[in-house]
């Protein structure tokens, strides 16, 4: 799959969570779970999340783009060594 490709369908699934989201907080507010006064302080949260997940995948690209090899391999390293603490393998 090519980076359009990706990032097309990324958008897409971040939409459709935005859009169920936004359609239970309209639920909310239709059964009083919620209070008018926060509809817009919840809007906005649900806006900017989905802005942010939408712009996040071409912020780690270019930030990638933009190392060398000496530094992908060192970031690859150190999410290594995240990802087993993380999991507990190099824990005792």
């Amino acid at each position: 799959m090519n980076g359009t490709g990706f990032v097309f369908g990324w958008i897409k699934i971040i939409e459709s969570v935005a859009l169920v989201a936004i359609v239970l907080l309209a639920l909310g507010v239709m059964v009083r779970l919620i209070e008018l006064r926060y509809v817009l302080r919840h809007l906005g949260a649900i806006f900017a999340l989905a802005i942010f997940f939408i712009l996040l995948p071409v912020i780690i690209s270019a930030l990638w783009a933009s190392m060398t090899v000496c530094q992908h391999a060192g970031t690859l390293l150190l999410a290594a060594i995240i990802a087993l603490l993380a999991f507990g393998r190099m824990t005792r």
